[in-house]
């Protein structure tokens, strides 16, 4: 029994992961496109990494500070066998500041083979 359930674990994960970006999509993208409005055009990340970075800054010798509090957070798209692309998509303060697209070539040349479950 327990080796059907792993079995079964293993064949349902490949379903689990995020679409990659199609290119249609990608190139929609544009810097300073909402968070919001992101995942509504592509979906949900297969990643998301955040970071929260302070900065202080004084303004005179009286220990007047002033904090900037900016949020940082990658969202991943990885690729599959019909888009051999990963996107990386930098979000800060909720608006993308930056977008790199990188392929994998082990994917594009067929050396990485993916499970297709039987229909």
């Amino acid at each position: 029994m327990s080796k059907y359930v792993f079995l079964f674990s293993f064949l349902i994960t490949g379903y689990l992961y995020a679409a990659p970006i199609e290119f249609r999509d990608y190139i929609n993208i544009r810097s300073g496109l909402s968070e919001g409005a992101l995942i509504e055009k592509v979906g949900p990340p297969d990643y998301t990494t955040s970071e929260t970075v302070r900065k202080v800054t004084r303004k005179d010798r009286i220990a007047d500070t002033e904090y900037n509090i900016n949020n940082t957070k990658d969202m991943l798209w990885y690729a599959d066998a019909n888009t051999p692309y990963t996107t990386i998509v930098t979000i800060e303060n909720g608006r993308v500041s930056a977008i790199q697209r990188k392929k994998n070539n082990k994917i594009a040349s067929g050396q990485i083979q993916y499970y297709a479950a039987p229909k």
